[in-house]
């Protein structure tokens, strides 16, 4: 599994962590913010994931799920994830939710 990677036309980019085939009207996204982004600084660190996209590395606030109706957000797919790196990020995301 490699989660597919957008950038939306700021050019900010968005892993997508909903099935690609999923029929809904909105496709769940997290950012992905470069190493040097003065938004990190407001984000408990162990609330980040880690991940590398063309030899660069991002940090994932995995808690911060956005939807985003693709209809309305014209979105261009740049890349995806490694397949270690896709299943830490769904796996952070698996560990806070509800469920015994």
């Amino acid at each position: 599994m490699k989660l597919r990677v957008f950038a939306n036309a700021s050019g900010n980019l968005l892993v997508e962590i909903s099935h690609p085939s999923l029929k809904s009207a909105v496709t769940w996204f997290l950012p992905m913010l470069p190493q040097e982004s003065p938004a990190l600084r407001g984000i408990d660190p162990s609330r980040l994931v880690v991940v590398g996209l063309r030899e660069k590395l991002y940090q994932i606030p995995y808690l911060h799920i956005r939807t985003i109706r693709l209809s309305a957000a014209p979105l261009m797919q740049v890349g995806q994830l490694e397949p270690e790196d896709s299943i830490n990020v769904l796996n952070h995301i698996q560990d806070i939710l509800a469920w015994d």
